[in-house]
Protein backbone atom coordinates (compact mmCIF):
# COMPACT_ATOMS: atom_id res chain seq x y z
CA UNK A 1 0.00 0.00 0.00
CA UNK A 2 0.90 3.48 -1.08
CA UNK A 3 2.03 5.84 2.23
CA UNK A 4 0.14 8.80 2.03
CA UNK A 5 2.15 11.96 3.01
CA UNK A 6 1.92 12.98 6.74
CA UNK A 7 0.05 16.32 6.38
CA UNK A 8 -2.98 14.52 4.24
CA UNK A 9 -3.28 11.33 6.25
CA UNK A 10 -3.98 13.41 9.39
CA UNK A 11 -6.76 15.42 6.75
CA UNK A 12 -8.27 11.53 5.69
CA UNK A 13 -8.66 10.90 9.39
CA UNK A 14 -10.21 14.02 10.10
CA UNK A 15 -7.07 15.36 12.92
CA UNK A 16 -6.96 18.87 13.37
CA UNK A 17 -3.53 19.57 12.22
CA UNK A 18 -2.80 22.33 14.54
CA UNK A 19 0.71 23.48 13.86
CA UNK A 20 0.43 23.67 9.85
CA UNK A 21 -0.35 27.59 9.40
CA UNK A 22 -2.17 28.19 6.24
CA UNK A 23 -0.60 30.78 3.72
CA UNK A 24 -3.15 32.35 0.83
CA UNK A 25 -1.16 31.89 -2.19
CA UNK A 26 -2.23 34.58 -5.01
CA UNK A 27 -0.68 33.92 -8.90
CA UNK A 28 -1.38 36.38 -11.89
CA UNK A 29 -4.42 37.98 -12.71
CA UNK A 30 -5.01 41.71 -13.66
CA UNK A 31 -3.88 44.78 -12.38
CA UNK A 32 -4.23 48.43 -13.02
CA UNK A 33 -1.31 47.74 -15.49
CA UNK A 34 -2.62 45.02 -17.24
CA UNK A 35 -1.87 41.41 -17.08
CA UNK A 36 0.06 40.28 -14.22
CA UNK A 37 2.48 37.65 -13.85
CA UNK A 38 3.52 38.13 -10.51
CA UNK A 39 2.44 36.08 -7.19
CA UNK A 40 2.42 36.82 -3.70
CA UNK A 41 1.53 35.45 0.08
CA UNK A 42 -1.08 36.84 2.34
CA UNK A 43 0.02 36.66 5.54
CA UNK A 44 -0.23 39.18 8.53
CA UNK A 45 3.20 39.67 9.66
CA UNK A 46 6.88 39.49 6.86
CA UNK A 47 6.27 37.01 4.33
CA UNK A 48 8.01 33.44 5.25
CA UNK A 49 9.27 33.37 1.52
CA UNK A 50 8.98 35.21 -1.87
CA UNK A 51 7.06 33.07 -4.53
CA UNK A 52 8.67 34.19 -8.47
CA UNK A 53 6.43 35.42 -10.98
CA UNK A 54 5.36 33.04 -13.82
CA UNK A 55 7.28 33.19 -17.37
CA UNK A 56 4.19 35.31 -18.54
CA UNK A 57 1.44 37.11 -17.73
CA UNK A 58 -1.58 34.98 -17.09
CA UNK A 59 -5.28 36.12 -15.63
CA UNK A 60 -8.75 33.72 -15.26
CA UNK A 61 -6.61 30.91 -14.70
CA UNK A 62 -6.87 28.42 -11.77
CA UNK A 63 -4.67 27.70 -8.72
CA UNK A 64 -4.67 24.68 -6.69
CA UNK A 65 -2.81 21.54 -4.99
CA UNK A 66 -3.17 17.82 -5.63
CA UNK A 67 -3.70 15.18 -2.52
CA UNK A 68 0.22 14.76 -3.21
CA UNK A 69 0.76 18.41 -2.00
CA UNK A 70 1.88 20.03 -5.40
CA UNK A 71 0.82 23.64 -6.01
CA UNK A 72 -0.45 24.00 -9.56
CA UNK A 73 -1.57 26.75 -12.21
CA UNK A 74 -3.43 25.30 -15.36
CA UNK A 75 -5.16 27.78 -18.38
CA UNK A 76 -6.01 31.14 -17.97
CA UNK A 77 -5.44 33.97 -20.68
CA UNK A 78 -1.79 35.08 -22.53
CA UNK A 79 -0.12 34.82 -25.28
CA UNK A 80 -0.29 30.99 -26.79
CA UNK A 81 -1.00 29.23 -23.12
CA UNK A 82 -4.04 27.37 -24.48
CA UNK A 83 -4.51 24.66 -21.37
CA UNK A 84 -0.97 24.81 -20.42
CA UNK A 85 -0.03 23.84 -16.73
CA UNK A 86 2.86 25.42 -14.38
CA UNK A 87 3.46 23.30 -11.27
CA UNK A 88 5.71 25.05 -8.27
CA UNK A 89 8.93 24.25 -7.06
CA UNK A 90 8.43 24.82 -3.32
CA UNK A 91 12.69 24.57 -2.59
CA UNK A 92 13.39 27.77 -5.31
CA UNK A 93 9.83 29.11 -5.28
CA UNK A 94 9.81 29.25 -9.00
CA UNK A 95 7.15 27.68 -11.19
CA UNK A 96 7.98 24.99 -13.95
CA UNK A 97 6.53 22.84 -16.86
CA UNK A 98 6.73 19.62 -15.46
CA UNK A 99 4.43 17.36 -17.65
CA UNK A 100 6.02 14.31 -15.68
CA UNK A 101 3.97 15.65 -12.71
CA UNK A 102 0.90 17.43 -14.12
CA UNK A 103 0.33 17.62 -18.40
CA UNK A 104 -1.53 20.25 -19.97
CA UNK A 105 -4.89 20.69 -19.63
CA UNK A 106 -7.45 18.89 -22.81
CA UNK A 107 -8.69 21.97 -23.26
CA UNK A 108 -8.49 25.81 -23.69
CA UNK A 109 -9.77 27.16 -20.39
CA UNK A 110 -10.65 30.45 -18.49
CA UNK A 111 -12.35 31.35 -15.46
CA UNK A 112 -12.99 27.85 -14.99
CA UNK A 113 -13.74 26.14 -11.44
CA UNK A 114 -11.60 23.94 -9.72
CA UNK A 115 -12.57 21.36 -6.90
CA UNK A 116 -9.96 18.99 -5.16
CA UNK A 117 -11.52 15.49 -4.13
CA UNK A 118 -10.09 12.72 -2.68
CA UNK A 119 -9.75 10.67 -6.06
CA UNK A 120 -7.78 13.79 -7.88
CA UNK A 121 -8.20 17.51 -9.46
CA UNK A 122 -11.55 18.47 -11.36
CA UNK A 123 -11.43 21.54 -12.98
CA UNK A 124 -15.06 22.42 -14.15
CA UNK A 125 -16.30 24.57 -17.59
CA UNK A 126 -15.05 27.73 -18.40
CA UNK A 127 -14.33 29.85 -21.25
CA UNK A 128 -12.64 27.86 -24.36
CA UNK A 129 -11.56 29.51 -27.84
CA UNK A 130 -12.88 32.62 -29.49
CA UNK A 131 -16.30 31.94 -31.59
CA UNK A 132 -15.52 32.88 -35.43
CA UNK A 133 -18.97 31.92 -36.59
CA UNK A 134 -21.25 31.94 -33.00
CA UNK A 135 -24.26 29.87 -32.40
CA UNK A 136 -27.82 31.95 -33.32
CA UNK A 137 -28.60 32.32 -29.04
CA UNK A 138 -25.24 34.16 -29.59
CA UNK A 139 -24.91 36.48 -32.44
CA UNK A 140 -22.28 39.09 -31.08
CA UNK A 141 -19.12 38.09 -32.81
CA UNK A 142 -16.65 39.13 -29.52
CA UNK A 143 -18.66 36.03 -27.58
CA UNK A 144 -15.87 32.99 -26.76
CA UNK A 145 -17.25 29.77 -26.30
CA UNK A 146 -18.07 27.95 -22.87
CA UNK A 147 -17.56 24.76 -21.86
CA UNK A 148 -20.33 22.18 -21.06
CA UNK A 149 -17.66 20.14 -20.37
CA UNK A 150 -14.60 18.84 -17.41
CA UNK A 151 -11.65 17.37 -16.66
CA UNK A 152 -10.24 15.32 -13.89
CA UNK A 153 -6.62 14.29 -12.72
CA UNK A 154 -6.86 11.17 -11.10
CA UNK A 155 -3.99 11.12 -7.98
CA UNK A 156 -0.49 9.77 -8.46
CA UNK A 157 -1.00 10.71 -12.32
CA UNK A 158 0.18 13.29 -14.39
CA UNK A 159 -2.73 12.98 -17.31
CA UNK A 160 -5.76 15.25 -17.58
CA UNK A 161 -9.14 13.21 -18.70
CA UNK A 162 -12.49 13.94 -19.68
CA UNK A 163 -14.97 14.33 -16.24
CA UNK A 164 -18.06 14.44 -16.75
CA UNK A 165 -20.24 16.62 -19.03
CA UNK A 166 -22.22 19.39 -17.23
CA UNK A 167 -25.95 20.51 -17.29
CA UNK A 168 -27.92 23.12 -17.96
CA UNK A 169 -25.97 25.58 -20.42
CA UNK A 170 -22.55 24.86 -18.78
CA UNK A 171 -20.31 27.12 -16.11
CA UNK A 172 -18.35 29.86 -16.72
CA UNK A 173 -17.12 32.54 -13.71
CA UNK A 174 -19.00 29.67 -11.53
CA UNK A 175 -17.53 28.44 -8.21
CA UNK A 176 -17.82 25.32 -6.90
CA UNK A 177 -16.64 23.44 -3.54
CA UNK A 178 -16.27 19.84 -1.96
CA UNK A 179 -19.29 19.22 0.31
CA UNK A 180 -18.35 15.68 1.18
CA UNK A 181 -15.37 12.59 0.15
CA UNK A 182 -17.78 12.10 -2.88
CA UNK A 183 -19.79 15.23 -3.77
CA UNK A 184 -19.21 18.81 -4.94
CA UNK A 185 -21.47 21.79 -5.91
CA UNK A 186 -21.50 23.97 -9.00
CA UNK A 187 -22.63 26.91 -8.00
CA UNK A 188 -23.93 30.24 -10.65
CA UNK A 189 -22.39 31.40 -13.42
CA UNK A 190 -22.68 32.61 -16.85
CA UNK A 191 -26.09 31.96 -18.21
CA UNK A 192 -26.71 29.64 -15.01
CA UNK A 193 -26.54 32.54 -12.72
CA UNK A 194 -28.64 30.72 -9.97
CA UNK A 195 -27.61 27.27 -10.27
CA UNK A 196 -26.55 24.43 -7.22
CA UNK A 197 -25.70 21.57 -8.73
CA UNK A 198 -24.54 18.33 -6.92
CA UNK A 199 -21.98 15.96 -8.68
CA UNK A 200 -21.34 12.32 -7.87
CA UNK A 201 -18.01 11.61 -8.41
CA UNK A 202 -18.34 8.46 -7.44
CA UNK A 203 -20.84 7.57 -10.56
CA UNK A 204 -19.83 10.45 -12.37
CA UNK A 205 -23.73 11.75 -12.70
CA UNK A 206 -25.39 14.37 -11.60
CA UNK A 207 -28.43 14.89 -9.36
CA UNK A 208 -31.58 16.40 -9.80
CA UNK A 209 -31.68 20.28 -10.12
CA UNK A 210 -33.89 20.39 -7.05
CA UNK A 211 -31.93 18.17 -4.89
CA UNK A 212 -30.86 21.56 -3.69
CA UNK A 213 -32.62 25.03 -3.12
CA UNK A 214 -31.12 27.76 -5.90
CA UNK A 215 -29.89 30.96 -5.55
CA UNK A 216 -31.81 33.77 -4.89
CA UNK A 217 -29.76 35.88 -6.43
CA UNK A 218 -28.55 34.90 -9.99
CA UNK A 219 -24.47 36.08 -10.02
CA UNK A 220 -20.91 35.09 -11.87
CA UNK A 221 -17.34 36.08 -11.12
CA UNK A 222 -18.24 35.32 -7.39
CA UNK A 223 -16.69 32.97 -4.91
CA UNK A 224 -17.75 30.13 -2.92
CA UNK A 225 -15.90 28.43 1.03
CA UNK A 226 -17.42 25.38 2.89
CA UNK A 227 -17.31 26.69 6.77
CA UNK A 228 -18.72 24.58 8.91
CA UNK A 229 -21.15 22.65 7.23
CA UNK A 230 -22.22 25.47 5.27
CA UNK A 231 -21.97 26.63 2.00
CA UNK A 232 -21.04 30.93 1.69
CA UNK A 233 -21.62 32.52 -1.72
CA UNK A 234 -20.83 35.82 -2.16
CA UNK A 235 -20.05 38.42 -4.36
CA UNK A 236 -20.17 38.49 -8.66
CA UNK A 237 -22.15 40.57 -10.76
CA UNK A 238 -26.05 39.73 -11.95
CA UNK A 239 -25.39 37.74 -15.20
CA UNK A 240 -26.77 39.33 -18.59
CA UNK A 241 -30.08 38.88 -20.12
CA UNK A 242 -28.88 38.14 -23.65
CA UNK A 243 -31.79 39.14 -25.93
CA UNK A 244 -32.15 42.66 -24.17
CA UNK A 245 -28.13 42.69 -24.80
CA UNK A 246 -28.86 42.02 -28.36
CA UNK A 247 -32.23 43.75 -29.07
CA UNK A 248 -30.15 46.72 -28.03
CA UNK A 249 -26.80 46.67 -29.67
CA UNK A 250 -27.82 45.54 -32.80
CA UNK A 251 -30.58 48.32 -33.54
CA UNK A 252 -28.24 51.35 -34.42
CA UNK A 253 -31.81 53.05 -34.44
CA UNK A 254 -32.21 52.38 -31.32
CA UNK A 255 -29.35 53.36 -30.00
CA UNK A 256 -29.37 56.57 -31.69
CA UNK A 257 -32.47 57.43 -30.19
CA UNK A 258 -31.92 55.59 -26.80
CA UNK A 259 -33.56 57.51 -23.87
CA UNK A 260 -31.68 57.80 -20.11
CA UNK A 261 -33.84 54.45 -19.31
CA UNK A 262 -32.54 52.21 -22.48
CA UNK A 263 -28.57 53.37 -21.86
CA UNK A 264 -28.58 52.28 -18.44
CA UNK A 265 -30.21 49.34 -19.12
CA UNK A 266 -27.71 48.00 -21.50
CA UNK A 267 -24.83 49.38 -18.96
CA UNK A 268 -26.67 47.24 -16.24
CA UNK A 269 -26.75 44.28 -19.03
CA UNK A 270 -23.22 44.87 -20.65
CA UNK A 271 -21.96 41.97 -18.79
CA UNK A 272 -18.41 40.35 -20.80
CA UNK A 273 -15.13 41.31 -19.06
CA UNK A 274 -16.63 42.85 -16.08
CA UNK A 275 -20.07 43.43 -15.68
CA UNK A 276 -22.90 45.01 -14.70
CA UNK A 277 -21.91 49.15 -14.90
CA UNK A 278 -24.41 50.26 -12.73
CA UNK A 279 -25.50 48.32 -9.16
CA UNK A 280 -25.06 45.04 -10.93
CA UNK A 281 -21.91 44.62 -8.57
CA UNK A 282 -23.13 42.49 -5.97
CA UNK A 283 -22.38 42.64 -2.15
CA UNK A 284 -24.55 39.89 -1.37
CA UNK A 285 -24.02 36.93 0.64
CA UNK A 286 -26.39 33.16 0.65
CA UNK A 287 -25.88 30.32 3.23
CA UNK A 288 -26.10 26.88 1.72
CA UNK A 289 -26.95 25.01 4.99
CA UNK A 290 -25.47 21.22 3.71
CA UNK A 291 -27.64 19.67 6.64
CA UNK A 292 -30.85 21.06 6.28
CA UNK A 293 -30.52 21.69 2.27
CA UNK A 294 -31.82 25.21 2.58
CA UNK A 295 -30.65 28.20 1.53
CA UNK A 296 -30.85 31.80 3.22
CA UNK A 297 -29.31 35.59 2.66
CA UNK A 298 -26.26 36.38 5.46
CA UNK A 299 -24.27 40.03 5.84
CA UNK A 300 -23.12 41.83 2.63
CA UNK A 301 -19.58 41.99 1.96
CA UNK A 302 -18.30 45.27 3.22
CA UNK A 303 -17.18 46.15 -0.99
CA UNK A 304 -19.05 45.05 -3.57
CA UNK A 305 -16.63 42.72 -6.06
CA UNK A 306 -15.76 40.22 -8.51
CA UNK A 307 -13.42 37.68 -10.01
CA UNK A 308 -12.05 37.74 -6.32
CA UNK A 309 -10.37 35.10 -4.25
CA UNK A 310 -12.50 33.58 -1.15
CA UNK A 311 -10.68 30.78 0.37
CA UNK A 312 -10.96 28.70 3.74
CA UNK A 313 -7.89 29.31 6.45
CA UNK A 314 -7.05 28.24 10.44
CA UNK A 315 -8.72 31.00 11.14
CA UNK A 316 -11.76 30.98 9.26
CA UNK A 317 -12.45 32.36 5.46
CA UNK A 318 -11.01 35.39 4.18
CA UNK A 319 -12.22 37.21 0.85
CA UNK A 320 -10.03 39.39 -0.98
CA UNK A 321 -9.27 41.33 -3.99
CA UNK A 322 -11.19 41.18 -7.50
CA UNK A 323 -12.73 44.64 -8.74
CA UNK A 324 -15.26 46.84 -8.46
CA UNK A 325 -17.01 49.65 -10.78
CA UNK A 326 -18.09 53.02 -9.10
CA UNK A 327 -19.96 56.13 -10.09
CA UNK A 328 -17.06 58.77 -11.84
CA UNK A 329 -16.94 61.68 -9.19
CA UNK A 330 -17.28 65.21 -10.83
CA UNK A 331 -13.67 65.76 -10.31
CA UNK A 332 -13.00 62.36 -12.44
CA UNK A 333 -14.91 63.31 -15.12
CA UNK A 334 -13.32 64.35 -18.22
CA UNK A 335 -14.15 67.31 -20.12
CA UNK A 336 -16.01 65.49 -22.90
CA UNK A 337 -18.21 63.70 -20.60
CA UNK A 338 -18.97 66.76 -18.27
CA UNK A 339 -20.74 68.25 -21.89
CA UNK A 340 -23.01 64.53 -22.26
CA UNK A 341 -23.83 64.48 -18.73
CA UNK A 342 -25.23 68.20 -18.83
CA UNK A 343 -26.84 67.67 -22.32
CA UNK A 344 -28.61 64.51 -20.98
CA UNK A 345 -26.85 62.21 -23.28
CA UNK A 346 -25.82 60.13 -20.24
CA UNK A 347 -26.60 59.91 -16.56
CA UNK A 348 -23.13 58.82 -15.40
CA UNK A 349 -20.13 57.40 -16.16
CA UNK A 350 -18.22 55.10 -14.29
CA UNK A 351 -14.96 54.02 -13.07
CA UNK A 352 -13.04 50.38 -12.75
CA UNK A 353 -11.19 49.47 -9.67
CA UNK A 354 -9.21 46.42 -8.73
CA UNK A 355 -9.20 45.67 -5.37
CA UNK A 356 -6.23 45.17 -2.83
CA UNK A 357 -8.70 45.15 0.05
CA UNK A 358 -9.28 41.90 2.71
CA UNK A 359 -12.35 40.83 4.65
CA UNK A 360 -13.11 38.15 6.63
CA UNK A 361 -16.11 35.83 7.45
CA UNK A 362 -17.24 36.29 11.19
CA UNK A 363 -19.01 33.19 11.46
CA UNK A 364 -20.66 33.84 14.76
CA UNK A 365 -22.31 36.90 13.54
CA UNK A 366 -22.55 35.79 10.03
CA UNK A 367 -21.30 38.80 8.71
CA UNK A 368 -18.27 39.89 6.86
CA UNK A 369 -15.72 42.18 8.69
CA UNK A 370 -12.73 44.79 7.05
CA UNK A 371 -9.34 42.84 7.63
CA UNK A 372 -6.27 45.11 8.25
CA UNK A 373 -3.75 43.49 5.74
CA UNK A 374 -3.59 44.09 2.01
CA UNK A 375 -2.76 42.50 -0.84
CA UNK A 376 0.51 43.89 -2.42
CA UNK A 377 -1.09 44.32 -5.96
CA UNK A 378 -4.62 45.19 -6.31
CA UNK A 379 -5.75 42.55 -8.55
CA UNK A 380 -8.52 40.29 -10.34
CA UNK A 381 -8.93 37.46 -12.21
CA UNK A 382 -6.08 36.00 -10.11
CA UNK A 383 -5.85 32.27 -8.97
CA UNK A 384 -5.51 31.82 -5.10
CA UNK A 385 -5.40 29.03 -2.67
CA UNK A 386 -4.83 27.94 0.91
CA UNK A 387 -1.79 25.90 1.40
CA UNK A 388 0.66 25.09 4.70
CA UNK A 389 4.00 26.98 4.58
CA UNK A 390 6.06 24.10 3.61
CA UNK A 391 3.65 23.55 0.23
CA UNK A 392 5.51 26.89 -0.72
CA UNK A 393 8.24 27.11 1.36
CA UNK A 394 9.90 23.91 1.27
CA UNK A 395 11.95 22.86 4.49
CA UNK A 396 13.56 25.67 6.51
Amino acid sequence: MKKLPLLLLLLVLGVQVSDAQDEILLTGGYGGGGALSSSELLVSDQSPCQIGPFNQTRHGHVTFTTNGGTVATCGGYGRFLKGSCLVLNNQTQTWERRPEKMKELLHDRKYSSVVLMPTGVYVLGGFGNHIRQPPSDRPHSKFFDHHTSSEFLPSDTSEWMTGPTLKGKGAGNSCAVRISDSSLLLIGGWREGTQVRELDTTTGKWKPLNSWPQLKVGRLGHACVVVDNKVLVAGGFIPPTFPKIYSIRNDTQTRANAKLDKLTELKNLLAWGGGGRDGNYLKSTEIIDLSGRTIKAAGDLNTARTRFGMVLTNNGAVAFGGKRIRRKKTSELSAEEKLKIKSELQKDFFLEENLASVERWDKAAEQWVKDTRTLGDARRGFGSVAVPKAAVCGDE
